[in-house]
């Protein structure tokens, strides 16, 4: 019994100069400098990309502080107005509160807001307070509405990007 190997065709016998899978060497010199290219074809695309990225964190960025300034000044206007009854007050104390939590680098004034004071009701325990403009004030509406444009951080690529982000908080004294 003679013991034959049969020859696989998907292997390559011969193997001077050439790659297991049927490339020869000369192949892999040819595609040297490749990534070089594709980084940059792919470069600009990735730095527009990490642009628009930046620029939606920053835009996040700047409705949180903007939320936050107008939840500050309204709770110290609604305080204020709680303890002593007087809005001239609950206004100065909210003015206060705009002016040292700055937003986007920029100070919120009262002709950046509007101030509000009114009765919050609701009719059933279940429901939310609604706010309307009354006599009798037991509540207090901060409206944040800057007069400026917000800048962003990167340029929008000739697109014309208007952020002006407005946030509305309202305190209520429940009895």
């Amino acid at each position: 019994s003679t013991n034959t190997m049969s020859s696989s065709p998907l292997i390559n016998q011969d193997r001077s100069g050439t790659h297991p899978f049927g490339r020869t060497r000369s192949c892999r010199r040819n595609r040297r400098g490749t990534t070089m290219a594709m980084l940059a074809i792919l470069m600009p695309a990735m730095v527009a990309v990490a642009a628009l990225v930046i620029n939606l964190v920053y835009i996040e960025m700047v409705r949180t502080e903007m939320q936050i300034a107008t939840d500050l000044a309204t709770r110290a206007a609604g305080r204020t107005l709680a303890v002593t009854g007087d809005e001239v007050l609950a206004t100065t104390a909210a003015e206060r509160l705009l002016s040292e939590n700055p937003v986007a680098n920029q100070t919120l004034t009262l002709a950046d807001t509007t101030i509000d004071f009114g009765e919050s009701t609701r009719l059933h325990d279940t429901e939310r307070y609604a706010f309307a403009p009354g006599p009798r004030p037991n509540a207090i509406r901060v409206v944040a509405n800057p007069a400026n444009d917000m800048p962003l951080i990167f340029p929008s690529m000739g697109v014309p990007v208007v952020m002006r982000p407005m946030k509305t908080a309202i305190a209520t004294q429940v009895e």
